[in-house]
């Protein structure tokens, strides 16, 4: 006769495997029961969704050959001076374009502090004077971006963009100013600080950024572009609209750049009467050897024409996000 199992045994082993593998699998499971029991919100979601695309983009009549040509004349009208700011061998200096280094600030200046209160990060310099024409840019002076290490989002705020104005320092000097030399973070702490660069060699000593005009393209993923769409999705015709927006995803866009269009990878936190006004890219960074925002993505800093104009860089925004 043979013996039943030794369910006692069976229990303690369960119990003791349960209390060896889930603490290394809590996240995951607590995550995944999260998403399971939000399935109700997620349909609601897309429910929501369709019904206000739908109601946005009633369905209608062809788009006629007249509209196709006011959208070409659209497009056409929404190219923007660029410069380009590629990656080159070279020292730091006071002036030029680069990413990181030393910092070269004038008389008066102090490195900027967090709201914290802890010493922020340089993260770029722009030379208005080393620039290609732009309009509504200056045509000299220098620009420094500083960045909080004390916050993961480097002072982004996802759900209320204008909470992030002011988060981060971008400091201004006139050329050949720059009157006292100042190391970027030598003491940085990989374990209490965030920072997009990738190796500390560039943090220190800094990589030289070359400027190149060129002209930037709107794509579908800016607000102008999508408030030109809205009311016309439905209608046949409208996927030549979209496959016109879609060539301005050219490779510039995934490159260092001042003015043109700011860069998302997943959607435009503006919208019309929505912090529209940040309507000039002051700085787009994108990830590669030197730089990377999270998993691969992009950074823009945002300033209002109005303000760039008087020189004022005191309320920018920074937005980044990834694929």
């Amino acid at each position: 006769m043979t013996d039943g199992p030794d369910w006692v045994g069976v229990l303690f082993a369960s119990a003791f495997m349960a209390a060896v593998i889930l603490p290394f699998f809590w996240r995951e499971i607590r995550d995944a029961y999260r998403w399971w029991k939000a399935r109700p919100q997620r349909a609601a979601h897309v429910r929501k969704w369709r019904e206000d695309f739908a109601a946005a983009n009633p369905e209608g009549p062809p788009i006629t050959p007249e509209e196709h040509a006011a959208f070409r004349a659209w497009l056409k009208d929404q190219a923007r001076a660029a410069a380009r700011l590629t990656p080159q061998p070279g020292s730091a200096e006071p002036d030029g374009c680069r990413l990181g280094g030393p910092v070269w600030l004038a008389q008066g200046q102090e490195w900027p502090l967090s709201p914290r209160g802890q010493p922020m990060l340089f993260l770029a310099q722009i030379d208005f004077a080393t620039m290609p024409p732009l309009p509504g840019f200056q045509c000299e002076g220098v620009v420094q971006s500083f960045l909080p290490t004390d916050d993961d989002l480097f002072g982004m705020h996802p759900d209320d963009p204008g909470l992030g104005v002011g988060a981060i320092t971008v400091l201004a000097r006139a050329n050949g100013a720059g009157a006292v030399r100042h190391e970027n973070l030598p003491d940085f702490d990989w374990a209490r600080q965030s920072s997009p660069f990738r190796r500390d060699a560039d943090r220190l000593d800094g990589v030289v950024l070359t400027p190149t005009p060129f002209t930037a393209q709107i794509d579908s993923n800016q607000w102008q572009a999508e408030a030109r769409l809205e009311g016309h999705l439905r209608r046949e015709g409208a996927e030549r609209w979209e496959d016109a927006l879609e060539a301005g995803f050219s490779p510039d866009r995934h490159a260092h750049h001042v003015g043109g269009y700011p860069v998302f990878s997943q959607y435009d936190f503006r919208a019309p009467g929505k912090h529209d006004d940040f309507d000039t890219c002051l700085l787009h960074l994108t990830s590669d050897d030197h730089v990377q925002w999270s998993d691969v993505g992009d950074v823009n800093i945002m300033i209002r024409s109005a303000d760039l104009a008087r020189g004022d860089f005191s309320r920018v925004i920074l937005w980044w996000d990834c694929s």
